[in-house]
């Protein structure tokens, strides 16, 4: 079942580190991943999907995409489908985040400059390193111009120009 019927599109700014090639042998799934010792691996649940001649291009493209619901797995996922080879403007911004320190939080962490979008913190793959005290996170985001997230006592922003999130003053309240 479609999450939305319309076509939105996305810039491909980067992506988590976990890919696999699906059955059909020319798709790629791809989501954030913590690789750990002994081939172990951590992922997020959600996760993107693209053709596999995109595999070594992505980076920097924007497509044609929708996002789905995984029925078996009851997980969301985004499927892009045509790469859009004059320049747009794109409606989002598919961007993963790697930290150590404190997890984001889905609800309270994220800054959404329009309620009414899809922007969020899409899918993030955790683990504790007891060792350090600290989470090691890998965290995709879809994100606008406006949006950002919070992470201990500092606020960032999205800057679709240089496609960076910028620390942003907090005002002391």
């Amino acid at each position: 079942m479609e999450t939305n019927t319309e076509r939105i599109t996305f810039k491909v700014v980067s992506i988590g580190s976990f890919m696999q090639v699906m059955e059909d042998q020319v798709t790629i799934l791809n989501r954030p991943a913590i690789f750990l010792p002994e081939s172990k691996k951590k992922w997020g649940n959600e996760y993107i999907l693209f053709h596999d001649k995109f595999r070594d291009d992505i980076i920097g493209m924007t497509f044609y995409g929708k996002f789905f619901q995984d029925k078996k797995k009851k997980q969301q996922f985004i499927r892009l489908f045509d790469a859009i080879e004059t320049p747009v403007i794109p409606d989002y911004h598919i961007v993963c985040v790697k930290h150590k320190g404190l997890q984001f939080d889905r609800w309270s962490d994220f800054i959404k400059d329009d309620p009414k979008s899809y922007s969020a913190i899409f899918s993030t793959a955790f683990h504790w390193m007891e060792d350090k005290g600290e989470y090691d996170c890998e965290t995709i985001m879809l994100v606008k111009d406006g949006d950002g997230y919070v992470m201990g006592d500092k606020e960032f922003h999205f800057n679709p120009d240089n496609c960076l999130f910028e620390e942003v003053p907090v005002e002391v309240k």
